[in-house]
């Protein structure tokens, strides 16, 4: 596989972590919480993009990027902060689940 990065990818990626941002702040000022410290802003819309690609590429074989297709980053932004607090639970959940751990007695 060839890391190929075109001046295209680059300002997807930049524009999508913008975009990312933006639902994560739109999602902050609904709830009247503070946005500062903006950095943190950012690494939330990181991290929808990062939600985004990994579901476009391993779900649905998609390798191009688009832009059309940046709804979803806009809307994973707005949902990643409640995603990072449910996320914990439902894993430890799964992990207790295949372990066996719910051996209750009835």
């Amino acid at each position: 596989m060839d890391f190929i990065l075109n001046i295209s990818h680059i300002l997807f990626i930049v524009y999508a972590i913008i975009i990312g941002s933006l639902g994560n702040i739109t999602y902050r000022a609904e709830k009247n919480l503070p946005i500062k410290p903006i950095w943190l802003r950012v690494l939330w819309g990181c991290f929808a993009l990062a939600v985004y690609l990994t579901a476009l590429q391993k779900y649905l074989k998609v390798e191009e990027l688009d832009l059309i297709n940046t709804f979803p980053i806009f809307l994973l932004g707005f949902l990643s902060e409640m995603m990072a607090k449910i996320l914990p639970d439902l894993v430890e959940k799964y992990i207790k689940n295949k372990a066996g751990g719910n051996n209750e007695k009835k």
